[in-house]
């Protein structure tokens, strides 16, 4: 006969030094240099998503990552996500797997026109969002990175009469992995 219980024992799960995760989002210029805080409306952009993935438990992981960066301004004007302007598709890493890689890189391009500019020019406070979906649930691991603000104006020499006005127009994106355990 043996001395168990019914009560089940509980498991020690691996420390969080085996379980990192550091984000980071840039908005660039074309050139990939740092975009000045002041965003001219016919500038073309880059939004640059980076995700890298600390300690040995990463290898056991696997599912799609998402990105996005959210706009909310300050004072009138109306806030958005970058993935509802350019397609939500467009802002995944999908099949991503751990035991492949544990840096995960993802660029948007954002065309002239995108970010609408309301009121003569629009302060913004933005902020990149990142989650894991994994087995078809989302919010297996979520995060943030504050962007602080930047400003939209008027395309350069168009004065004011373009203020209010604004066109949608869809961009490309591009996903990059680099190699294991940066």
């Amino acid at each position: 006969m043996s001395n168990r219980t019914a009560t089940p024992s509980e498991i020690d799960l691996p420390s969080e030094r085996l379980l990192r995760a550091f984000f980071d989002t840039q908005i660039l210029e074309p050139s990939d240099e740092p975009q000045p805080r002041i965003i001219h409306a016919d500038d073309y952009f880059r939004v640059r998503f980076r995700l890298e993935l600390k300690g040995e438990l990463w290898y056991c992981i696997c599912g799609d990552w998402w990105f996005d960066l959210g706009f909310a301004p300050t004072g009138a004007g109306k806030g958005f996500d970058l993935s509802n302007l350019l397609g939500r598709e467009k802002f995944y890493v999908r099949n991503w797997r751990g035991c492949e890689t544990r840096c995960i890189e993802l660029v948007i391009n954002v065309p002239p026109g995108t970010i609408p500019v309301e009121y003569c020019g629009t302060v913004y406070k933005c902020a990149a969002k990142v989650q894991l979906y994994c087995c078809g649930r989302s919010a297996a691991v979520v995060g943030f990175d504050d962007m602080g603000t930047f400003s939209r104006w008027p395309p350069t020499g168009s004065g004011t009469a373009w203020c209010g006005g604004s066109t949608t127009t869809t961009g490309t994106s591009a996903a990059r992995t680099a190699g294991r355990g940066r």
